[in-house]
């Protein structure tokens, strides 16, 4: 397969590009750009800013694969259309390097290149470069916040991979407010669609736990867990102590407990797998699309089983927004993890038809022939004001209510 490796060095204060490495077959080219001291006119800047643009675009009609890393700082940089048609990227999500002098960049570049030839592309990476060209459009569209314009900032330089917005912190909205897209009306409606217990759904898929997998057809592992519990003694276990046990239970790593014995062996046993794993040398954990976290680039072992957990989700939810950013377009509003927000006119007609669209998108993440994320979905007018109105599983769709919010 033909491939094309692209790599910039950015200027870590002002965020702007110094130069970009490209490496085709076993040529090296390096290109200079905002070098500060350099002297390099603008119009010759612009000149290298639209090769390299043109470069990709090209590569991109005739079905060349790119390697590169930190995409959306590209689709940035080198003004890159942002298309519907996913492109053959491929996001290494590397550490950045901080540029130095000219001569030690291009060796820096040329050693950086070198090693990403030796690298095999992964699904996962080419989700995480289109799920850039989502990011990059949101920041671009931007959003009205009670009645002023605002920008969130997107970035995807996290451990797990899941995205965090800056500037404007969407994701972290926690007051009753308006927010609706810039191309639409503040007389829409949200839609919330949140996934079942996300985490604990990709551990079910990792583990192969049976048990697990099946608390989610049509209920919840807290829910499931309560049940067994009760069932088999005097105990009284309500949901929310469920919950507990369970995450405890978890985040310990405690393969002996209750819960992941009796209930749930599957994951226990995934567990402990986890930890012997990690103990070995050069020890890591995958996520469903084998992302690799090894335990020398964690905090601890128990930070590199929520990555791979969270990895994982990550992966579903970036396949998602795609998805349902190539369909709906600038009504996606913003992804907060494992839940994502669409604006909707307050019509029925309307309403039905974007909830099932992303919902039935949301359920499938992977496409037809992945796992099952059962999803709730809620609407309302204002932010964090939405009330649950149907929720969609693998046996159909339940908890159907009226669908335009009394307000």
């Amino acid at each position: 397969m033909q491939r094309i490796h692209i790599y910039t060095l950015f200027d870590k204060h002002t965020q702007k590009p110094c130069c970009t490495g490209i490496l085709i077959g076993d040529k090296v080219i390096i290109k200079e750009l905002y070098r500060p001291g350099a002297g390099k006119l603008l119009i010759k800047i612009y000149d290298t800013i639209k090769y390299i643009h043109n470069l990709i675009v090209s590569a991109q009609e005739r079905k060349i694969t790119i390697i590169t890393s930190d995409f959306k700082a590209h689709l940035k940089t080198f003004d890159l259309p942002l298309l519907k048609e996913p492109y053959e990227v491929y996001d290494l999500h590397l550490p950045a390097v901080p540029p130095e002098s000219a001569e030690q960049d291009a060796k820096s570049l040329e050693r950086i290149l070198r090693s990403m030839a030796n690298h095999t592309p992964k699904p996962y990476q080419k989700i995480f470069a289109n799920a850039a060209v989502v990011y990059e459009d949101l920041e671009r569209v931007g959003l009205v916040y009670n009645y002023k314009p605002v920008n969130p900032i997107y970035s995807q330089k996290t451990y797990s991979g899941r995205s965090k917005t800056m500037q404007f912190n969407i994701q972290g909205l926690g007051e009753k407010c308006l927010i609706w897209p810039t191309y639409y009306s503040e007389k829409d409606i949200l839609m919330h669609f949140d996934w079942v217990c996300a985490d604990i759904r990709a551990a079910s898929i990792l583990s192969g736990d049976e048990k697990l997998s099946r608390s989610f057809v049509d209920s919840d592992p807290y829910t499931f867990l309560m049940h067994e519990v009760n069932a088999n003694s005097k105990q009284s276990l309500t949901r929310d102590e469920a919950k507990l046990f369970l995450l405890k239970s978890i985040n310990s790593m405690d393969f002996t407990s209750e819960a992941l014995v009796d209930v749930y062996p599957g994951l226990g046993r995934w567990i402990r797998q986890i930890r012997n794993q990690l103990r070995e040398e050069n020890g890591y954990v995958e996520t469903i699309l084998n992302r690799k976290f090894p335990l020398r680039s964690a905090k601890n072992m128990l930070a590199a089983l929520n990555a791979a957990m969270q990895g994982s989700v990550a992966h579903a939810m970036q396949s998602a927004v795609r998805r349902i950013w190539e369909q709906f377009g600038a009504r996606l509003i913003t992804e907060i993890h494992d839940s994502l927000v669409v604006s909707c006119p307050a019509r029925p007609e309307y309403v039905e038809q974007i909830m099932d669209g992303v919902a039935n998108i949301m359920l499938r993440p992977f496409g037809d022939d992945g796992p099952i994320f059962p999803v709730n979905v809620s609407i309302g007018k204002k932010w964090k004001t939405w009330k649950l109105c149907r929720t969609y599983r693998e046996n159909g769709v339940y908890n159907v209510k009226k669908l335009t919010p009394e307000n």
